[in-house]
């Protein structure tokens, strides 16, 4: 039973002896890419909760100034009127009487 040079080699740089083959190269571009891939999805992920942070807090501000209601901020939030009333107080927000 003899395995292609090609199997061959992959095992080799699955069991990461030394490989300096054309296939070992490609694998370790793609290996490459794809951290590179997941650490731009990370970084993604964090901008979109800041940015929502950010959006909450701006809606936070306008309830606590009386400029907006809950009931309309929460509307544009997406989120019931008690969630948002909740997720102000736990930003430190006082709610208008």
């Amino acid at each position: 039973n003899e395995i292609s040079s090609e199997l061959r080699e992959f095992l080799k740089y699955v069991a990461g002896k030394e490989n300096n083959s054309e296939l070992a190269g490609r694998m370790e571009k793609a290996v490459a890419e794809a951290k590179r891939m997941e650490k731009w999805r990370k970084e993604y992920v964090q901008y979109k909760e800041l940015l929502e942070k950010g959006r909450l807090d701006v809606l936070y501000e306008l309830v606590d100034s009386g400029d907006l209601t809950a009931e309309k901020s929460a509307e544009k939030a997406g989120l019931s009127v008690e969630d948002f009333k909740k997720r102000m107080q736990d930003a430190g927000y006082d709610l208008p009487q």
